[in-house]
């Protein structure tokens, strides 16, 4: 783990038709980085939990999203 927990963030999913949406916000903290490699392209490594729960069920989902450090124009 290259941030501390301190870059964490809480965001919302929409869900229709059984197809679930969110919006990737920049990661501020990855701008701190001093290996220039994580600059590049796709160099940015994003890992993220999904907690559903239905009724007295949670059930977590664990993935990784490969993105850059820049925000796209």
């Amino acid at each position: 783990i290259k941030y501390s927990s301190l870059a964490t963030e809480t965001v919302s999913i929409q869900v229709s038709n059984n197809v679930g949406t969110f919006k990737l916000n920049e990661n501020l903290s990855s701008k701190f980085s001093s290996n220039s490699k994580d600059y590049e392209p796709g160099n940015l490594l994003r890992g993220f939990l999904l907690i559903t729960t239905s009724g007295d069920k949670q059930v977590e989902y664990a993935f990784v999203i490969k993105s850059d450090i820049s925000e796209a124009e």
